[in-house]
């Protein structure tokens, strides 16, 4: 049985592509009469009229198929996917008329861990091969990476992809040595010209205040174009926190951050860059298991069981699960 999707997680996780401020307040209403019919309506009739859309990869599978993600890369689980994923690629390509350009392209973090160099290749030539993806200059194509997962090779394939942003979900530096080889390799990125580095530290982390500023002093002398202060769950740290602590340790690394010549743009993110910008996007149309889709108001998600997924896409349909819509809350 689905749970209604209710969580604050899914709909935070779909307002980073249009940039909903996290203290506008919006709430998911669940139609249970809308169907695949209704899902691929929805992608035809916005596609006729918009002339670009966004798609985003999603690869959940660490509690799916294994407990560490060493252990099944170049298995044939992956792969198996893989394939299965191109297949809803070119499914979904079939509703999106060519003259509808993808101007943004996002992949989820677990993807650069699961997927060899190959497979990553193989991937994005099967999206330029399906979708009328813009040329590298014009569009914006981001990929999440975590930080202790990262050859300098990975860099260089990401770039050599087209990728122009990276989001790096950064570490707990430990010592001043691991501190110093972060700082390296984020030099290392900025020499293959990304337009931006995006960086986060989770502030709920186990460490006393001073341990927490001093992991935020390491982040600001990398030079990242922003700075997303969030907590363990990838949500926003809000220094309107109910516990008083909390509160105000959260303003003090605010401070710490303003005063380093970072902005405040919106409640937990720090730029200074304008680069970093809101990119506006009309829809999004995400593809994998238990991606999340929004096209204007509707929200709508893939199925969350893998056989599910698999069954689905081999029976040459959309793996469609439920959908909703996305109302603001009144004041």
């Amino acid at each position: 049985m689905t749970t209604p999707v209710t969580t604050n997680n899914w709909i935070y996780c779909l307002n980073k592509f249009r940039f909903y401020s996290q203290n506008k307040q919006n709430r998911f209403v669940p139609d249970r009469d809308f169907t695949l019919k209704s899902y691929i309506d929805a992608i035809q009739n916005n596609t006729k009229t918009q002339p670009d859309t966004a798609l985003c990869i999603s690869m959940p599978l660490k509690h799916t198929l294994c407990e560490h993600y060493g252990t099944t890369k170049n298995t044939h689980p992956i792969r198996n996917y893989l394939d299965n994923l191109l297949n809803e690629a070119r499914l979904v390509s079939e509703l999106i008329p060519k003259r509808c350009t993808i101007s943004y392209l996002h992949w989820n973090n677990n993807i650069h861990q699961l997927l060899d160099d190959a497979e990553m290749t193989e991937l994005m030539f099967h999206l330029n091969k399906h979708f009328s993806l813009m040329p590298e200059g014009e569009g914006r194509y981001v990929i999440e990476l975590l930080y202790g997962h990262i050859a300098d090779s990975t860099i260089a394939l990401i770039k050599g992809l087209g990728f122009t942003h990276i989001c790096l979900e950064t570490p707990t530096f430990e010592s001043i040595s691991e501190a110093r080889v972060f700082i390296d390799q984020m030099a290392l990125m900025r020499s293959y010209g990304f337009e931006t580095i995006n960086t986060s530290l989770a502030v709920d982390k186990c460490h006393d205040e001073i341990t927490k500023h001093r992991q935020l002093d390491f982040l600001i002398a990398s030079q990242p174009d922003s700075i997303c202060l969030l907590d363990s769950g990838g949500r926003g740290n809000n220094a309107a926190s109910n516990n008083w602590q909390d509160s105000c340790l959260s303003k003090n690394l605010n401070d710490q951050l303003i005063k380093s010549g970072y902005n405040q743009k919106g409640c937990c993110k720090f730029s200074n860059s304008d680069k970093t910008d809101k990119w506006h996007i009309h829809d999004l149309i995400g593809m994998g298991l238990s991606a999340n889709s929004l096209i204007d108001n509707i929200l709508t998600r893939n199925a969350s069981q893998l056989d599910q997924y698999i069954k689905c896409i081999r029976q040459e349909q959309l793996p469609f699960q439920y959908a909703g819509y996305l109302i603001p809350q009144q004041k």
